[in-house]
């Protein structure tokens, strides 16, 4: 009998192409993605500090964490590059991966409908990949 390996707690990175499908009639609830250039804690090094943010709601949230640069690429994090994916999978001898959002791990606001149309976007981009 061979074993399968599944990774339980696989992330998606979520990037801008994920609130492209938000609705043009309510764009106002897609994320404004901000990057930080200097200030108190910020050495310019992404792997380090948090340099890119969602601004969702008035509330800011890391575009990244977790991250381990010299394992990853950008293009395997946000599933971009799918067959790249799978050769990453292969490579770490992972036959099933379950997907977990990064940012979506728990509500990003209070509002219903706002929420409604953000984890909307996201489900019909991952489905669409």
């Amino acid at each position: 009998m061979s074993l399968r390996i599944v990774d339980a707690d696989a992330h998606v990175y979520e990037n801008r192409h994920t609130f492209s499908y938000i609705e043009p009639e309510f764009a106002h609830y897609t994320p404004m993605q901000m990057t930080q250039n200097w200030g108190p804690g910020f050495d310019g090094a992404r792997n380090l500090q948090h340099k890119d943010f969602w601004l969702i709601d008035k509330t800011v949230y890391p575009v990244t964490q977790n991250i381990d640069p010299k394992n990853t690429t950008a293009e395997t994090r946000e599933l971009t590059n799918l067959a790249a994916r799978l050769q990453h999978m292969d490579e770490l001898e992972i036959d099933i991966q379950v997907l977990y959002p990064t940012l979506f791990l728990a509500t990003k606001t209070q509002n219903p409908e706002w929420e409604y149309h953000l984890l909307r976007s996201y489900n019909r981009w991952l489905a669409d990949i």
